[in-house]
């Protein structure tokens, strides 16, 4: 299994529809559920994950042989110390 995280994005879409397409087995890591129906019917097995919970986040790859993460990182940095200035 390979881990994508980014999907939603330019870069992470291009990666996963790049190994569906050599017949990998890709899951998807998305943090809205909204968006995770279009990765399954692309063929991903899709975790619904926030990339802040390590719990979650360690279930989602278990297994994996490899990862392709691309998360834009002022998302992240906001959510994770919401008093800070930016």
């Amino acid at each position: 299994m390979l881990i994508v995280t980014g999907v939603t994005g330019q870069v992470g879409g291009i990666v996963a529809r790049a190994l569906l397409a050599a017949g990998k087995d890709v899951r998807a890591i998305v943090r809205q559920p909204a968006k995770a129906a279009r990765w399954r019917e692309l063929g991903c097995d899709v975790a619904e994950v926030d990339l802040l919970d390590s719990q979650r986040l360690a279930e989602a790859f278990a297994g994996a042989e490899v990862s392709s993460s691309c998360c834009h990182p002022t998302s992240i940095r906001r959510r994770a110390f919401p008093n800070r200035a930016p």
